[in-house]
């Protein structure tokens, strides 16, 4: 169960069946997880991952199917603005981060 802004608990299928989900930071822990459970309550996911990141292959192969994953490097605006203008979601599911300072991104 969620919370609508409304107010107020809905079921969460309600909320999103049939709506275009994005997912930053897809391709981790959290991201799969959760790109797995909007695709079962009968949302489209987008999922964004690191550019030159070998995650996409740490994905579930149910997943890979499922799931139109897209690199876009958060960091960059221009490309953050692009990805949200070619397709524009409905939901924002923001999980992207950087691992450290200092570490290779």
């Amino acid at each position: 169960m969620s919370f609508s802004p409304l107010g107020g608990r809905i079921a969460l299928r309600e909320h999103i069946k049939g709506r275009r989900v994005l997912v930053t930071g897809g391709s981790g822990f959290i991201g799969t997880h959760l790109c797995k459970l909007v695709i079962e309550k009968g949302a489209s996911v987008e999922a964004w991952i690191r550019p030159r990141t070998k995650s996409p292959n740490s994905l579930p192969r149910l997943l890979r199917r499922e799931v139109n994953l897209r690199e876009v490097d958060i960091r960059d605006e221009a490309a953050v603005k692009k990805a949200l203008m070619d397709q524009p979601p409905d939901l924002v599911f923001h999980l992207a981060g950087i691992r450290s300072i200092g570490s290779d991104p």
